[in-house]
């Protein structure tokens, strides 16, 4: 890596911490939360093999949004970003990892990144197989599109920020190592609430589109106009078999009877599209 890319050296004084170049003097163990909600959300599962033997792994990975209006940077450095790489995966029943978090810093390297990495941050999360396989199943179910992570972490704030409101915002940093490095040191934090918004499978949904014909308004306006015509036709016919003989065309009760059935079919209209 460029030599310009080089962080400065950080010293521990007074457990506070001091970088080459900075005003702020940071320090770590505020009383605030860091909050993500991880979006884009993928599913990998695979076999490991050691000697021989196969071990299925799965882990969920997506991106880290976090919330309040907070951010994470680098002491020492202009990058910030509110955004970071995100996965969890489960751990063996009583692992000391149960429960944490590795929050870390990877520059981007010629070497081994690809051509559409970056310079990021990321977030590894480790939790029960039971935690883990619950929130694998409502995943794979459809049901769970985000997940929602609460963590309490190691990460330094300026001396400035420590007592910032609930209400404000803070920056939370990562910090040089005590030798020149393009890669700050990683943090641990302990995790606090792991969850997810779920849906019901069938939620979201279009409805399957129906014809204006083939709704329950528009086939009894329909009826209804039929059984009129039925009706006034019946009464044309009694009136013929008592009264013989050439009889002409009323023409009004003929325009009377289509302006009526037409507004039958309006009025079926209206009701489907309300």
């Amino acid at each position: 890596m460029a030599d310009e890319k080089k962080l400065p050296r950080a010293t521990m004084r007074d457990n506070k911490l001091h970088v080459e170049g900075e005003k702020d003097v940071y320090v770590r163990g505020m009383i605030r939360s860091l909050t993500l909600h991880v979006r884009d959300l993928v599913y990998h599962r695979g076999y490991s093999v050691d000697e021989g033997k196969a071990q299925v792994t799965g882990r969920i990975s997506g991106t880290a949004i976090i919330q309040r209006r907070d951010a994470i940077a680098v002491a020492g450095s202009k990058f910030r970003s509110t955004e970071m790489e995100f996965s969890v995966r489960a751990v063996p029943p009583g692992s000391e990892h149960e429960w944490k978090c590795t929050i870390g810093f990877l520059p981007y390297d010629w070497e081994i990144s690809k051509p559409d990495d970056a310079d990021h941050f990321y977030v590894e999360v480790y939790v029960t197989q039971e935690a883990f396989a619950d929130a694998e199943g409502a995943f794979l179910a459809g049901r769970a599109t985000a997940l929602d992570i609460i963590l309490d972490t190691d990460l330094w704030v300026p001396e400035n920020d420590w007592h910032e409101p609930q209400s404000g915002f803070v920056n939370w940093h990562l910090v040089p190592t005590e030798n020149p490095s393009d890669m700050p040191r990683s943090e641990r934090g302990r995790v606090e609430q792991f969850g997810w918004r779920e849906i019901p499978p069938l939620a979201g949904k279009p409805a399957t589109p129906v014809a204006a014909e083939e709704t329950p308004a528009y086939k009894a306006g329909q009826s209804w106009a039929s059984d009129m015509v039925r009706t006034a036709q019946d009464d044309l016919q009694a009136d013929k078999r008592f009264s013989p003989g050439p009889k002409k065309r009323s023409w009004g009760l003929v325009l009377a009877w289509t302006a009526f059935i037409v507004l039958c079919i309006g009025y079926a209209l209206f009701k489907v599209a309300t």
